[in-house]
């Protein structure tokens, strides 16, 4: 008996397995549906009962995958039998599989290895109490403006208009444009001009007045073809075209001549429907001592009655690309004509470059601010809160927090040994 095993990585992952070629020795042939192996965490003998060993070999000469589930020592033993039931067993080397489980690697200082996930700066403290890293003082500045408010400028100054209506000037400077009064559809006030219709669209494109659809209407027949009916539908042959035809068999009418026990006898042969003539052939039956005469056996064939073949025309279908439900074109649905009126033109003479009148342009009202002066009660020397002293942001890496995903009772991968 002869045990290699397969080289290659000794690390694995998953499920460990080791593939060994056995060689069966023998002085005589080897039987090898006798033959059989079992992995086993038991290092002496089993015995030679073939029902120790669970798998079986292909040939004397076979390669077998032992998978070890579990981490532990595995020992392969292997039954050779000969054709003269020798039988003898064989018992491997130790195959040992042993778990490896993960190890951090790099530090919290400077990371790398597992440690890849970076622990980013807090600051404490606060603004307002001086601490941490809140130790610089900052001094008050007031914020705002006069002009626009807010921060230190919240007392407010209202505006007061100056110029009119009439003649621009001051805070009368935005034009009022003419608008035109009443509307297009009703007459009156500027629009007093009448709009007739006019059909807009066409009948192929649809669109505008042009929305009633005029559907598709096959023309031709089925039957005749013609029009939108120019494609032939063939005869198909099918059960309906075919009938049965019966076939008599007539033997032994003028006796017959014997070979090997088998007696040939003149027969007729006729059939019932299908139009074939009657002939003269021989029928063979056993040489039973027994009268044969006007003995009759029956079979059967199926030939056509249709009287079509497949280049027959049933009838003709539609190829104009069309159905009842396509559009072909569109007629008007507007309801109108051109004596229809459909809207008013203006007649007022004047355009939406028209200035009217002039309307306020200063933006403000009496309830306007125009500027704002001091209300925070404070100047340049009062410290309103504290900065930043401790030199880092919220970007700053003080550490490194593990991003390996793992920890030290993560299985790796098996080592095995043999």
């Amino acid at each position: 008996m002869l045990i290699l095993y397969s080289h290659g990585d000794k690390t694995q992952t998953g499920t460990p397995t080791v593939d060994a070629q056995v060689t069966h020795l023998s002085y005589t042939d080897i039987d090898v549906d006798e033959c059989g192996w079992v992995l086993s965490s038991e290092s002496g003998l089993i015995g030679t009962e073939k029902d120790k060993y669970t798998k079986s070999f292909d040939e004397a000469d076979d390669i077998v995958s032992l998978v070890m589930e579990n981490p532990g020592n595995y020992y392969l033993h292997v039954l050779t039998v000969d054709n003269e039931e020798n039988r003898k067993e064989t018992v491997s080397n130790m195959l040992s599989v042993t778990e490896n489980f993960h190890k951090h690697t790099g530090n919290e200082t400077n990371g790398g290895g597992c440690y890849t996930t970076p622990v980013y700066h807090t600051h404490v403290g606060n603004t307002n109490t001086n601490g941490g890293c809140y130790t610089a003082p900052v001094y008050h500045r007031h914020t705002g403006s006069s002009s626009t408010g807010g921060g230190c400028y919240t007392v407010a100054v209202y505006h007061s208009h100056t110029g009119n209506s009439s003649t621009r000037g001051g805070c009368y400077t935005v034009a009022v444009y003419h608008r035109h009064t009443g509307n297009s559809s009703t007459r009156g006030g500027c629009y007093t001009t009448p709009v007739y219709h006019k059909h807009s669209g066409n009948s192929s494109t649809r669109g505008g007045c042009y929305t009633t659809p005029v559907y598709h209407k096959h023309s031709g027949s089925a039957s005749s073809g013609g029009g939108c009916y120019g494609q032939p539908v063939y005869h198909s042959h099918s059960t309906s075209c075919n009938a049965t035809c019966t076939i008599a068999t007539t033997g032994c009418w003028g006796g017959g001549s014997l070979n090997d026990g088998y007696i040939s006898c003149p027969c007729y042969i006729t059939h019932s429907s299908c139009g074939q003539p009657e002939r003269q052939s021989t029928h063979t039956h056993i040489n039973d001592n027994q009268s044969h005469v006007n003995e009759t056996t029956y079979t059967t064939h199926q030939y056509l009655v249709c009287g079509k073949n497949e280049s027959t025309v049933e009838r003709y279908t539609t190829n104009c690309g069309k159905s009842t439900g396509t559009i072909d074109s569109y007629s008007l649905g507007c309801g109108k004509n051109t004596s229809t009126i459909d809207s008013y033109a203006l007649s007022c003479g004047k355009n939406a470059s028209t200035i009217d009148s002039y309307s306020l342009g200063c933006g403000k009202n009496t309830s306007t601010i125009d500027s704002y002066n001091l209300g925070c009660g404070k100047n340049t020397s009062t410290i309103d809160s504290y900065a930043l002293g401790c030199g880092k942001t919220t970007s700053t890496i003080d550490s490194y927090a593990l991003g390996c995903g793992k920890t030290e009772t993560t299985l790796e991968n098996y080592t095995v040994t043999f």
